[in-house]
């Protein structure tokens, strides 16, 4: 979730017209922010199901287009989960039935 800078009270903006309006994030939510995937859930072709999938269950696609990098061989998945969890994007998904 983006986060958002306070605001002063609008009561304080004509008795205080000097100090800013909006205050800066705090060292703690600027980091936060910096680490915020901006890829909106589309693959950006990260490469981390690619390698990390032990059973070889995903393959590069040869004509890629923008969210399209990679294609994935159901009948190889071992059902680790390995993928999803690495996915920064949150791209990947379980399926019904499947617990990981």
């Amino acid at each position: 979730m983006r986060g958002s800078a306070p605001r002063r009270p609008q009561e304080q903006w004509l008795a205080e017209p000097g100090l800013e309006i909006d205050h800066t994030l705090s060292s703690e939510q600027a980091c936060q922010e910096a680490e915020r995937c901006l890829s909106c859930g589309l693959c950006f072709g990260c490469q981390q199901c690619f390698m990390y999938c032990n059973a070889a269950g995903f393959t590069r696609i040869e004509q890629a287009a923008p969210g399209r990098y990679y294609a994935m061989a159901l009948e190889a998945c071992e059902g680790c989960g390995k993928c999803i969890e690495l996915c920064p994007c949150g791209y990947l998904e379980s399926r019904d039935g499947l617990a990981w």
